[in-house]
């Protein structure tokens, strides 16, 4: 009987002939001058492209033709993902295992993928290696060349290396490959995402003379005070040949050498010790880089050419404190994941440097690896770029906790090799980036003597860098320990709440910093209270910002029959188990553009804070980063009084260093201007890059507002010429201008048309629900959160019926009034809020509006919003407001809304997320308009507080039941929704609820506005 192979599930056996992990460079031969210039011809072979592919269902099943012929089999694209072409269905789930928990075992209905390709050798010589390089394998996977078994790989997100020179002929070479989707390492890639299964990465074979240089460790540092460079290289031969020599040179950003150092090779380790004077450092606002050059030379031939960039910089513990190059920083982070909406983990170069270019461009200096080393071309352009890294071991045994035995595996002897392998691999991998600042042990794997043991060995191996693991710190405090952090140097906890936080930077007995490496939970529309977290950053030195999760939703592309592109989420592919759509978290959407999270968030991170003294006519200047001045900077003022530019005013830079403040008076000009007027005006402080050419909002750095002024309401005059048509169940008020009617069942406004009888307005109801958000359905119990939705629907929220008290009608010479109360009272309960409402006709075309509500009976402490929902005549598409925009925003989510007069489509200001849901508030709203292509339509202001207001193509009810936005079809009418209030957000999908300050308690109320029909 035919067994399945053992080494699948002994976590013992990590490999089978795979070289020593090394660092990710590639081998060249040529002159220093032609690196120097950017030129590069490398020697190897990519062997990514269609490869021949047969799946089947257990690994037990294996094709008879596989070491054959294959040339009939099915075609798959390298590097990819077998579900991700067709073969298989992705699954998805965050905690849990999709198998029995039964470790080292996965059920032998295994799907396991077959590859083979061929290529071409034009020679094979004796005295090279040829190595053959896989740079990411899901799950794990055996290699065979021209039939002869090579090797066996484990690591999903790590390179293995094989050296196959005595398998290759001259002519034809055939590479076979078979991948099994399950195995024993499934239990420590518990991670939250997609589990899918493949190469992945790119394959590539090649040649390597025997007595080059193997690997090396460029560790380039800081001395005497941090103003030189101190760079110690050491560097690793397999073999010793005869007259072998090292030329190591140090170029700056010109190409002009700045230390070299001969070295002739007598061990197979040597090292170097160069230092540059007064070195430029590398941090995440400035990236100095400079090039390496190591030169190999036997009998004065040069066998091997390596080039590298490296930054000069410390990372240090100092005082309590993280500090880069000496300087206490904030970590203004995200979480990434590799992903792709049609490739998964397959992510194109061109996708990784937008992710770049983006976190860049929004004030981003941070990224965590999350949870498993992502590409290393990554790790190149966050060096280039500019940010901080934390790389993160391929573990998480997350599933392992359902069961009860989170720190088993974490614990356990037997696993010891395959923490350590994965481990080092990272470490040996990804050593030479300055931009990784930190070595994580992994994620959510409880804690164990495994974590204890690869952060020794890590901290032996390099010590330039700290090491970060959540889990210590939450055995900690979870054990209430009387100890700090001994593996990993630091405090490190998810979705501690704001509070939690400063009660944890009051602390004077701890003397380790601490991070968030999750936190803002940005799941759907959210999260909220990001500005609250940034406070508590600033205030406190030793809680050091921390990272969001996450950079991208993990939506997978699809089309419907209709040709309407969407996203799937867990459970859209028949999956059991899966959870949903936990996996759509990010701050960008799949096809990788921003949300309006990730604009909320680059308006509280903002190196910039603007203070502005109204009174005393000051701005106070407050540089927010930890390096770099502000002169790079253009500063502008804008005064504007509603859609007028009243003055634009250019002002100097300010050459002000990091972490310091300046206060000056507002210019002259400015001054005066406001002095001319007591009405509201927006007096706005952007700053723009020096290099920027297009000074729009979307492409400011920093920006602050402040209103001065009372805003001035439209005056109404007083023309009481109304007729009254009054049946037993309608009331209908017109003049020559319009037509409203009120019905006398329920006491609404049914339906407002013109003079030629086209609809202006119809179904004017009060309504206290929204389209349920994500933060508000789901609660984690591990933070202390409880999805509000069970309130609202245990409460009956979302079932209120309205019953008629009073129907009054008061016809004076200033106009006439329809006032009504009602109770409003959910279906099967007896609380309740008593409504008072009065409609004003007092113009030709206008009602003003005015609503009070007062609670009885034993309600719900929160409602979801106040206000009314309206619906409007399809062909009104044009809106204009004066609030803020140009984004969403709610209570805990309107930093970067910016005050000033909008225009817009309705169809674009619906936020398409993955999931449909409540979205697109805009708040602090003075008036919004929405006119057909006559400009008629309907135009409502505020009359003692501004409003919020959304309005949509589509109604709440249909924005609830779609759970993709491919099943949205558009209603017959607009629906516009007027607010005094809206719940927040949150982050209670996984994090804290919305904090008390931004809930919507159930209190009495007050809500009026002035509707006015327009005319064109």
């Amino acid at each position: 009987m035919y067994k399945l192979n053992q080494k699948y599930h002994n976590p013992q056996v990590t490999h089978e002939n795979r070289e020593q992990p090394r660092a990710f460079f590639k081998n060249e031969k040529m002159k220093a001058e032609t690196f120097l210039n950017g030129e590069s011809k490398e020697n190897f072979l990519l062997l990514s492209g269609q490869w021949d592919f047969r799946l089947t269902q257990t690994p037990l099943d294996e094709p008879k033709e596989f070491l054959e012929e294959t040339n009939h089999w099915d075609k798959i694209t390298v590097p990819g993902q077998w579900q991700m072409q067709g073969f298989g269905k992705p699954n998805y789930t965050n905690v849990q295992y999709p198998f029995p928990v039964d470790p080292p075992f996965t059920p032998n209905e295994n799907p396991t993928g077959y590859y083979v390709r061929e290529f071409k050798m034009d020679s094979v010589d004796e005295t090279k290696e040829y190595i053959l390089h896989f740079a990411g394998v899901e799950t794990v996977f055996d290699v065979w060349v021209n039939g002869q078994y090579v090797g066996y790989g484990t690591g999903s997100r790590l390179a293995s290396e094989y050296d196959i020179s005595s398998y290759l002929i001259a002519g034809i070479n055939k590479l076979q490959v078979k991948v099994l989707q399950w195995a024993a390492m499934s239990y420590v890639e518990d991670q939250d995402m997609w589990w899918l299964s493949g190469i992945f990465r790119d394959v590539y074979l090649f040649e390597r003379h025997k007595g080059e240089v193997f690997d090396y460790f460029a560790k380039a540092g800081l001395t005497n005070g941090y103003q030189d460079g101190l760079l110690s290289l050491e560097v690793v031969f397999k073999e010793l040949q005869e007259a072998t020599t090292l030329n190591v040179s140090v170029y700056d950003d010109a190409n002009q050498p700045l230390a070299s150092k001969e070295i002739t090779v007598k061990s197979l380790v040597e090292e170097a010790t160069l230092v540059i004077p007064k070195v430029k450092r590398w941090n995440a606002e400035e990236p100095n880089l400079y090039k390496l050059l190591i030169e190999t030379r036997i009998k004065d031939e040069c066998i091997q050419t390596i080039t590298q960039k490296i930054g000069f910089r410390t990372v240090e513990i100092m005082d309590g404190l993280l500090k880069i190059n000496g300087q206490h920083i904030i970590l203004k982070g995200v979480n990434r994941h590799d992903w792709h909406p049609t490739k998964g983990r397959s992510v194109p170069f061109e996708s990784m440097e937008k992710d770049i270019q983006m976190m860049k461009a929004f004030n981003i200096n941070a990224v965590r690896a999350a949870h498993y080393p992502n590409d290393p071309h990554f790790y190149t352009l966050c060096d280039q770029y500019g940010l901080y890294v934390v790389d993160e071991n391929d573990i998480e045994t997350h599933g392992m906790e359902i069961v009860g035995r989170w720190n088993e595996l974490s614990d356990s002897p037997e696993w010891t090799k395959t923490y350590m392998d994965r481990m080092q691999r990272m470490v040996e991998r990804d050593k030479n980036h300055p931009s990784i600042i930190m070595w994580s042990l992994g994620n959510e794997s409880g804690f164990g003597a495994n974590h204890s043991k690869i952060a020794e060995w890590t901290k032996k191996r390099d010590d330039s860098r700290l090491i970060h693991y959540e889990g210590e710190t939450r055995a900690i405090f979870n054990g209430h320990l009387e100890r700090e952090n001994e593996a990993a140097d630091f405090y490190s906890t998810m979705y501690s709440s704001p509070k939690l936080m400063a009660e944890q930077g009051e602390r004077e007995d701890l003397k380790q910093p601490h991070i968030l490496c999750e936190y803002g939970h940005a799941m759907g529309n959210g999260p909220g209270g990001l500005k609250e977290y940034q406070e508590v950053f600033y205030k406190y030195p030793r809680i050091q910002g921390g990272f969001i999760w996450e950079w991208i939703d993990h939506g997978i592309q699809a089309t419907d029959a209709k040709g309407e592109t969407f996203y799937q989420y867990g459970g859209d592919f028949g999956e059991v188990p899966n959870d949903s759509n936990f996996v759509i978290d990010g701050m960008v959407f799949p096809n990788r553009q921003p949300s309006p999270a990730l604009h909320e968030f680059k308006k509280v991170i903002q190196p910039v804070e603007v203070q502005f003294e109204t009174q005393r006519q000051e701005v106070t200047i407050i540089n927010r980063y930890d390096f770099k001045s502000l002169a790079h900077l253009k500063p502008i003022l804008q005064l504007k009084q509603g859609q007028e530019m009243l003055l634009e005013v250019g002002l100097p830079s300010f050459d002000l260093p990091a972490r310091q403040k300046e206060t000056i008076a507002l210019p002259l000009a400015i001054k005066e201007k406001l002095n001319e007027t007591s009405a509201e005006v927006i007096l706005s402080l952007l700053f723009f890059d020096t290099t920027e050419s297009q000074e729009r909002l979307e492409n400011a750095v920093a920006w602050e507002q402040v209103v001065i002024g009372e805003y001035r309401k439209t005056s109404i005059p007083t023309l009481g010429a109304f007729d009254v048509e009054e049946t037993a169940t309608t009331l209908i008020v017109k003049n020559q201008e319009l037509s409203v009617k009120f019905s006398k069942v329920n006491g609404r406004l049914q339906e407002w048309t013109d003079a030629k009888g086209q609809m202006v307005l119809e179904n004017l109801a009060v309504n206290f629900w929204r389209a349920t958000i994500d933060n508000d359905r789901l609660g984690i119990e591990e933070f202390f959160t409880k999805p509000v939705l069970s309130e609202w629907l245990d409460y009956g929220v979302n079932m209120l019926a309205e019953r008629l008290v009073s129907f009054e009608t008061t016809l004076t010479d200033e106009g006439i009034t329809v006032a009504t109360t009602s109770r409003i009272m959910p279906k099967t309960k007896d609380w309740g809020i008593e409504l008072a409402t009065s409609y004003h006709l007092s113009a030709p075309n206008i009602v003003s509006i005015e609503l009070s509500g007062k609670p009885f009976g034993e309600h719900p402490r929160t409602l979801p919003r106040i206000g009314w929902k309206m619906s409007l005549p399809k062909t009104q598409q044009a809106v204009s407001w004066y609030g803020k925009g140009p984004h969403e925003n709610y209570a805990d989510s309107q930093e970067a809304g910016f005050i000033d007069v909008w225009q817009a489509q309705v169809a674009d200001l619906f936020t398409p997320y993955v999931r449909p849901q409540e979205n697109g508030n805009r708040m602090e709203t003075r008036y919004v308009q929405v006119l057909n292509s006559q400009n008629q339509g309907l135009f409502v202001e505020k009359q003692k507080k501004p409003f919020n207001f959304s309005i949509h193509n589509y109604t709440t009810e249909m924005l609830e039941k779609a759970t993709h936005t491919n099943q949205l079809e558009e209603a017959k009418t607009s629906e516009l929704m007027l607010d005094l209030a809206q719940y927040g957000l949150g982050s209670a999908s996984c994090g804290p609820e919305v904090l008390p300050q931004h809930r919507l308690y159930l209190e009495p109320f007050h809500f009026s506005v002035t509707l006015q029909q327009v005319n064109g």
